[in-house]
């Protein structure tokens, strides 16, 4: 009987006693969000290309032409600042060859190239957000904000220009950081370094981007360890390694090929001397005014919520470098614009990816505050529906804009009166008379006819600005440029007439006029006018019919062959 007692006394399962109706309060899990943050990634990539692909035979304005052809001449085996020039790092001239030589020399081709450059620029700021902060929800408000903002008309968003490469390389070059800090493995960091090193060889700029990088990775193991141990060491020696490295290959780059003088005067020397500072106070301000009030025209949902998002963080429980990385991000962005003090509107492209993350920073600094009222996956889909319904409300009030098909209206909207439709008719023009071998010489500053015509010039001076610039060398680059013309005798030249494409400084030399106006009555046909009239149509008068016109507006463009 004792036994038997024993064993009852052995410990039995317990029942569930609870009182009859009751229930057990159930805590939602999140779900993790993979497939569909895919698949929202996928939809706004295909939305961004189809709005894109509105403009893919949009006309291109100078800088277009003038970077675009000069990836073609590397491509032709030029070498950088011997046999052309720009007051460019040479990263730009290779980068530009590189989406050449993949996706074509053609409008068309190159406006595809910089279509999938915009959305590696999508894909990636996904990547460093959702990464960062740990939040795919963040991840996709931050791609989508850099998706929509990057196609800002005013911030001349569907050019090709090369602020959206600086964007691609910040954007990516972070990631890697990111990678490196969540992995531990020093490749990544040195991947970072390489790639925002690259963005000042394409810029100089993208200083204040590889600045960025190096306080992070500072900031990151500072706050992580307290102290400066090897784990420190190790990860800013290879950031370090990566932008050395990178600095250092474009140098000897420039030192086997013979043009490291060169190379060092048109991208420290002459901007320092003829481009930073030399723009009047009053016109700073107006041109920054203009361009803030444009770029927040339609989009000042996302730059309030990435405002709003950079404060936001720091009430939040996370680290304080992944607080910092927003304000961090958004002051070296604004200052990316400042050099030059011209805050022309393509420049801020390289701002949009500081607003997009901070944008990111945003949505995660919601989830934080709301998530202890309401349940997390009901929070994730509701914040979803917030940043569905800023997306369609912006393709909404920017659909005149999205899928536009009237290319001349948007260029004289967002160019004002730069010839650049009348370049793009020149340039068919010319496409039914050149032959193989023709040379081309434009006189102003539109090297995108050469795009156009695949005509290349006898000259190194394919940038009329520069020799009229207040530099001390524009009266010897205008001598350069009369004697090529002359030696050579192009077949065809193109004289633009146009205050802007010259952009004269003032009591500069007016040699290349006074050469011009005796040269062309001497050796040149007139055979093509593209004459702005002043109540702003333009006529367009080819072939014989140029030898009765006389032109009525204070713009022309004027085509020229040899006699």
């Amino acid at each position: 009987m004792a036994k038997r007692n024993k064993k009852s006394a052995k410990k039995q399962p317990v029942k569930n006693i609870s009182p009859k109706g009751a229930t057990k309060k159930v805590v939602a899990k999140e779900h993790d969000g993979k497939m569909l943050s895919y698949i929202l990634l996928g939809i706004i990539a295909l939305l961004v290309l189809f709005i894109r692909s509105h403009y893919f035979d949009l006309p291109f304005e100078r800088d277009e032409g003038d970077y675009s052809y000069l990836g073609q001449l590397v491509l032709d085996g030029k070498t950088p600042y011997l046999d052309f020039y720009e007051q460019k790092p040479p990263g730009l001239f290779y980068t530009y060859a590189f989406i050449m030589a993949i996706c074509g020399s053609t409008v068309k081709g190159l406006h595809i190239g910089f279509a999938l450059i915009n959305l590696g620029s999508i894909v990636f700021m996904f990547l460093l957000v959702r990464d960062w902060l740990d939040d795919w929800v963040a991840g996709i408000a931050a791609a989508a904000g850099v998706g929509i903002l990057s196609m800002t008309p005013h911030l001349m968003g569907f050019a090709v220009q090369s602020e959206h490469l600086l964007a691609f390389g910040t954007i990516a070059g972070l990631w890697g950081m990111v990678r490196g800090f969540k992995t531990g493995h020093w490749a990544w960091f040195v991947f970072a370094g390489v790639e925002l090193a690259w963005t000042s060889m394409i810029k100089q700029n993208g200083v204040f981007f590889v600045a960025l990088g190096g306080l992070l990775v500072i900031g990151h193991f500072y706050f992580k360890n307290k102290k400066f141990d090897k784990e420190f060491w190790r990860g800013v020696g290879a950031y370090s390694l990566g932008v050395a490295g990178t600095l250092l290959f474009v140098a000897l780059l420039m030192m086997i090929q013979g043009a490291f003088s060169e190379f060092m005067f048109w991208i420290y020397e002459y901007p320092k001397e003829a481009y930073i500072s030399s723009i009047p106070a009053d016109v700073s301000r107006n041109l920054f005014n203009t361009t803030l009030n444009n770029a927040l025209d339609g989009y000042s949902f996302w730059w309030l919520l990435g405002l709003i998002g950079m404060i936001g963080i720091w009430f939040t429980k996370l680290p304080n470098i992944v607080k910092l990385s927003g304000v961090l991000f958004f002051i070296l962005g604004f200052l990316s614009i400042v050099p030059g003090y011209r805050f022309y509107g393509h420049y801020w492209l390289h701002f949009v990816p500081a607003i997009a993350f901070c944008v990111g920073l945003f949505f995660y600094t919601a989830k934080h505050f709301l998530k202890e009222r309401l349940n997390p996956n009901m929070l994730n889909y509701g914040l979803l529906g917030v940043l569905v319904v800023g997306v369609l409300y912006n393709v909404s009030q920017q659909s005149d804009w999205y899928f536009n098909d009237d290319k001349e209206t948007y260029l004289r909207t967002i160019y004002g009166g730069n010839p650049f439709p009348e370049m793009k008719e020149v340039g068919d023009f010319l496409n039914q008379k050149k032959q193989d071998g023709d040379q081309l010489v434009v006189l102003g500053s539109e090297p995108q006819l050469h795009i156009y015509t695949g005509m290349r010039s006898p000259s190194k001076h394919n940038y009329m600005a520069f020799l009229v610039s207040p530099h001390p060398k524009h009266k010897e680059w205008q001598q350069e440029l009369i004697k090529d013309v002359e030696t050579t005798r192009p077949r065809f030249v193109v004289y633009v007439n146009h205050g802007i494409s010259w952009a004269t400084y003032p009591n500069t030399d007016a040699s290349i006029f006074n050469w011009f106006g005796t040269y062309q009555q001497e050796n040149l046909r007139l055979i093509g006018v593209a004459d702005k009239l002043p109540d702003g149509r333009v006529n367009y008068v080819w072939d014989n019919a140029v030898n009765t016109y006389q032109p009525q507006g204070t713009s022309y463009v004027g085509v020229f062959e040899h006699k």
